[in-house]
């Protein structure tokens, strides 16, 4: 019978045996793993910069404020510099005709019109100009509907057009305030 109890015992212990070296070396796979994805994961957050806002390898150090400012001309002379020119209040006495001062500036290179609309959504069209060519501009307009005395925030639409006066060359929004006087 002790002989029985000892055979039982090697066998259990052998059994463990069998199981332990697979369990070893899956361990060391898993391991394995692990490490190499950590070492790819770091290597690709190098290479994209870590998710951050890299640095530009074209720019250039600029410490002089005129160096800098021939720059900027140069680079506006190549793209076609937009300057917008403008009060930005309109005023009436009678809720309809105001009086403005609206210029598409000479320094630009693109006939523009203008337009002023409720909100951004360009929900409501109170004006639309014609092409104003460089240089030009209006004074006074007139506002399709008629407004009571108060003062309202509207959004004054800048379109430049390209010289097939089809193409949109840019365009950009301003706020601007009509004043209805009492």
């Amino acid at each position: 019978m002790e002989q029985d109890q000892e055979k039982s015992v090697e066998r259990s212990s052998s059994g463990r045996n069998k199981w332990i070296v697979p369990l070893v070396i899956a361990v060391i796979v898993i391991a394995a793993g692990c490490a190499l994805f950590f070492l790819w994961k770091s290597k690709e957050m190098k290479e994209d910069g870590g998710g951050k806002i890299g640095y530009d390898t074209d720019a250039v150090v600029m410490t002089d404020e005129d160096e800098l400012q021939k720059l900027v001309d140069e680079m506006n002379k190549n793209e076609g510099e937009i300057s917008l020119e403008y009060k930005n209040i309109a005023t009436s006495k009678n809720g309809t005709d105001f009086d403005c001062h609206i210029v598409n500036s000479a320094k630009n290179k693109y006939d523009m019109y203008i337009g002023l609309y409720t909100d951004v959504q360009y929900t409501e069209e109170l004006y639309l100009s014609k092409l104003m060519k460089p240089g030009s501009g209006i004074k006074n307009f007139q506002c399709a509907k008629k407004l009571e005395p108060g003062s309202y925030e509207v959004v004054l639409v800048y379109t430049f057009v390209e010289n097939d006066h089809e193409t949109i060359h840019t365009q950009t929004n301003v706020a601007y305030t009509l004043n209805v006087a009492e």
